[in-house]
């Protein structure tokens, strides 16, 4: 979103923007402040400082969107990199005010992170809705690279983590079967352990192709008509054994006939797989997970319920964050699985959410739309 549409949507929240006026002259100040609030609704609220002890004072105590910054004030350029909020805060964006010409010269030094700087004799409310349209668009693109800075960081963090246990595992299992004098049965056992691993690091990269997928918009979508029935009854076989093995029941459920949806098959079972497999990873020996499919409104919904230990109210929120595991999650996966079933999800026009109760058991629905109804085509009518 850029900074106009931001400023645009925070006007029509009611909110719009908190500005802090730092100007020397008090009566400039007064008329600047009735120019910010003709803005047509763009300015919330100005707040005024006249020195630097009065501008730090303001910054500790409100979350600020911009400031507009006299270069006349006694030390203006130590407020030329401030933040809103706190040491841990987003950066605010500056527009340098100058009172003569001199000033616009001394801005490219006295100021040098000020996104703008107009002249206070020029100052109308048009002239202001600009600057700080292109100050909020300025500073939401520095956030956002900041935030791929940080993402970037927490994916290689990630990768490098996941990465090392299965490579550590396979080096332990290569070592020993180095030893001539290990067991036939040993071997195959090393060999099993080395297959997992090998399999779950391919899951990994996979997953991590699928977030670079979607975040570059190639992730292309085969829609067909398909049955949700059927599509339900075959992720629950492929999943059977793996229940089985767990002690687990499997369950389907179909509510009433369900219509035709237009999907992609394969990432609809990719959704079913990582929905099904959570449930089982997080359900005791002895209980149950159902998969349910039912028809609501224009949509199909599925369900998967289980009867585990279910998420804590305060976790329930970041479920589908990426590379977010819960405290039961353990070390198993990097976090993908869910914020990629969400995408797939909504991709085909749909939603999905969860609900659990601690104790109790987690059940995450998402929906599709049914597809549209086929029109017979006419045969062709000839005139006689």
């Amino acid at each position: 979103m850029n900074g106009e549409r931001m400023a645009e949507r925070a006007t029509e929240a009611g909110q719009g923007l908190q500005v802090l006026l730092i100007e020397h002259d008090a009566e400039e100040a007064r008329r600047i402040a009735q120019q910010l609030s003709a803005t047509q609704g763009l300015v919330s609220r100005v707040s005024i400082a006249h020195n630097l002890v009065e501008a730090r004072s303001a910054l500790r105590r409100a979350t600020l969107d911009v400031c507009l910054l006299d270069l006349g004030v006694a030390d203006a350029q130590d407020l030329c990199t401030i933040s809103s909020g706190g040491v841990d805060a987003q950066p605010v964006p500056i527009i340098a005010l100058s009172h003569r010409q001199s000033d616009r010269a001394a801005a490219a030094t006295a100021c040098r992170d000020a996104q703008n700087c107009i002249k206070v004799s020029r100052i109308e409310p048009r002239s202001l809705a600009r600057s700080l349209r292109c100050a909020v668009e300025w500073i939401h693109a520095l956030r956002e690279a900041r935030e791929a800075v940080r993402s970037r960081d927490l994916l290689l963090g990630t990768v490098a983590h996941d990465l090392r246990d299965p490579l550590n595992t396979i080096l332990m299992s290569v070592q020993l079967l180095l030893d001539d004098r290990l067991p036939e049965e040993k071997k195959q056992q090393q060999l099993q352990i080395i297959n997992r691993s090998v399999a779950r690091m391919n899951r990994l990269v996979e997953d991590l192709l699928d977030v670079s997928r979607i975040r570059s918009g190639r992730m292309n979508l085969r829609l067909e008509r398909q049955d949700p029935w059927l599509l339900v009854s075959e992720a629950a076989e492929l999943h059977a054994t793996c229940a089985a093995a767990h002690s687990i029941r499997l369950e389907t459920r179909r509510a009433g006939q369900s219509r035709p949806i237009l999907a992609d098959r394969d990432r609809l079972m990719q959704v079913l797989s990582n929905l099904i497999g959570n449930s089982i990873k997080f359900t005791p020996p002895g209980g149950t997970v159902e998969l349910r499919v039912e028809s609501v409104g224009e949509s199909v919904k599925f369900s998967v319920r289980d009867t585990g230990s279910g998420i804590a109210p305060d976790e329930i929120d970041h479920l589908f964050e990426p590379f977010w595991r819960g405290r039961s999650a353990g070390k198993d996966g990097a976090g993908l699985g869910l914020p990629i079933a969400r995408e797939i999800v909504e991709a085909h026009g749909g939603r999905i959410w969860p609900q659990s109760v601690p104790g109790v058991g987690t059940t995450i629905s998402f929906t599709i739309p049914v597809a549209p109804v086929e029109r017979a085509i006419q045969p062709e009518r000839r005139s006689a």
